[in-house]
């Protein structure tokens, strides 16, 4: 290991294995997740000048099987006019391949970056369309799921997937600070998990596709202010089409929740959103009759415990203890249990 010691692998075998003999001038970032997500991300050029960025990876969900995916998920959304970094195969001949305990894989240098200025908003009439097209056109199926998937989890560690352990954590943390609400956040998790139950099977016929599963704006590319591709496919995967046109359909500016401590659970400006951009994936791509179906049942599951509302109740909870308790609880009954939004009029 030499001076790699502390890195867990040999960075001069990582550039090697790409074409990279005597190792010049090169930067390595650590993009890493606690212990059991290492990652680290090495920029290098190789002989003739060819920039390339060598990805080095210790987690459940990268593998070589999974690089080969993202491989050829990355050349589908290139057919399809959407760029991404192509990725390279290396000395041996494959996409990925271990160093150790690392995964080591490779991908040719952006041509266009990614612009943290541009908002999602600004974005979102070009990303979402583009969603919409691949969500046509469909790539192979590959067997693990994207982290949005309802019912699977993404990684083998997780206790569930991501939504149900929101809702778990947050019901956990309230009756656990606030005792006097443990009857409420109780009867909130029964009749969560029995509407949950009932829609698995809906869930599981619904149309899927694989995604690249992480629009956000680190990994949205631009040029010169317009939209053009994405990079960063480690958390591809399957889903149900209307799951992941949901999730990147469903985000917030900073006056959306403003009025829910003094007004209603409605946030109008966030229906608003998610029908304009459903309208926007719906340009390349059909929802079907048990899509269209689906919907309300699926914002009752997704939208109560989505990051954003998850965020907030955090944030509340610690800055000011049970003073928004009760709102939290009345916001996560309205929207898990509303039957008025629909989106049969607009896909």
């Amino acid at each position: 290991m030499n001076t790699n010691e502390n890195l867990g692998f040999d960075i001069a075998d990582a550039l090697r294995l790409h074409g990279i003999e005597k190792p010049g001038t090169y930067e390595i970032s650590d993009n890493s997740h606690g212990e059991n997500d290492k990652r680290f991300t090495i920029f290098a050029s190789r002989p003739k000048g060819e920039k390339i960025v060598i990805k080095v990876a210790r987690n459940s969900f990268t593998t070589p099987e999974r690089v080969a995916g993202w491989a050829e998920l990355a050349e589908h959304y290139n057919n399809l006019g959407i760029y991404a970094p192509r990725f390279l195969r290396n000395a041996d001949g494959e996409y990925g391949t271990y160093l150790g305990d690392y995964c080591v894989y490779a991908e040719e240098f952006a041509k266009y970056s990614p612009d943290e200025t541009i908002s999602l908003e600004a974005s979102a009439e070009a990303r979402l369309t583009s969603l919409g097209r691949v969500a046509a056109n469909p790539a192979q199926n590959v067997p693990w799921p994207s982290p949005y998937a309802m019912f699977d989890k993404f990684r083998a560690e997780d206790e569930v997937p991501e939504i149900y352990e929101n809702g778990l954590n947050i019901m956990r943390e309230i009756s656990e600070k606030f005792p006097e609400y443990e009857p409420r956040t109780a009867a909130i998790i029964k009749e969560y998990e029995h509407r949950r139950a009932e829609f698995e099977p809906i869930y599981r016929a619904l149309p899927i596709a694989v995604f690249q599963a992480d629009m956000n704006n680190t990994n949205l590319l631009y040029n010169g202010g317009e939209f053009v591709g994405l990079m960063d496919f480690n958390l591809s995967g399957t889903d149900a089409v209307l799951s992941y046109a949901f999730y990147e359909s469903c985000y917030f500016i900073k006056s959306d929740l403003d009025g829910i401590t003094q007004g209603g659970p409605q946030i109008i400006s966030v229906e608003e959103r998610i029908r304009r951009n459903f309208m926007y994936v719906a340009r390349e791509y059909s929802f079907n009759n048990a899509e269209r179906a689906a919907f309300n049942t699926f914002y009752n599951l997704a939208f109560p415990f989505w990051g954003h509302n998850f965020v907030t109740y955090k944030v509340w909870i610690r800055e000011h203890g049970d003073r928004y308790v009760s709102l939290i609880l009345d916001f996560i009954e309205f929207h898990m249990t509303r039957t008025d939004f629909s989106l049969q009029d607009i896909i």
